[in-house]
């Protein structure tokens, strides 16, 4: 999920992002490379990303868009990345 993150943010993708694994279903909005909203049950926002963040598998897809739902995140892509995976260390200690 990092890497997938990583590889839309530096080419400035404007996409949605469907993921699933057997039980659970997600959405991340990249706009210009930059994540400006994610959805995981009933969590949005950052805490729906760092949901996603903690998943140990699944599938997605990936959707070009153009209008986009109305941004809860506002903190940069690199700075989600990195919060996410500092609470996922925290969680396996």
């Amino acid at each position: 999920f990092n890497d997938m993150i990583q590889i839309f943010s530096s080419g400035r993708r404007s996409i949605e992002i469907a993921l699933e694994d057997e039980q659970k279903q997600g959405r991340v909005w990249m706009k210009d490379g930059q994540i400006v909203h994610a959805t995981s049950g009933n969590l949005t926002g950052e805490a729906a990303f760092h949901e996603l963040m903690r998943w140990g598998n699944g599938e997605f897809n990936t959707i070009q868009v153009s209008v986009f739902p109305e941004a809860s995140i506002e903190t940069s892509t690199m700075s989600l990345l990195m919060e996410g995976s500092r609470l996922a260390d925290e969680g396996s200690d």
